[in-house]
């Protein structure tokens, strides 16, 4: 065990790679049932889906995939927004809103936000620059 600023003794969690590997394939196989769409899915869910302990999940997914749970999911959410934006025909009449709620978002100003912290522009600017011509 190491000790935390405060002088108290925390607990290290440490796995194994082999573990670890088999924890990523896990979470690769619950990304095609795409149930992060719900947008009521949380972090308990997810560790029920995947079957895995909390403390091991969280730390694989800021080890492998860099980033926290929730900028996680939403970075699966936007992959299947800019899918949904890639399948819209020339001249596709389409709304931002009804996307961003069929990729689970939770509202269009989460989504907005999302676009705008992740990558610096607004979500039409973001639909202009991921729909084909």
């Amino acid at each position: 065990m190491s000790q935390n600023a405060g002088g108290t003794e925390k607990k290290r969690y440490s796995l194994k790679p082999e573990k670890e590997e088999i924890i990523i394939r896990r979470i690769k196989e619950w990304e095609i049932g795409r149930r992060y769409r719900d947008p009521r899915y949380n972090f308990d869910r997810f560790t029920e889906d995947v079957g895995v302990n909390k403390k091991y999940l969280s730390r694989v997914i800021n080890r492998n995939f860099g980033t926290n749970f929730s900028a996680y999911i939403n970075s699966l959410r936007l992959g299947d927004v800019r899918e949904m934006i890639g399948d819209l025909g020339p001249g596709a009449i389409y709304n931002l809103t009804a996307i961003a709620l069929l990729a689970g978002f939770s509202s269009y100003f989460k989504f907005s936000h999302y676009i705008k912290t992740a990558h610096g522009v607004n979500p039409t600017d973001y639909f202009r620059q991921n729909r084909p011509l």
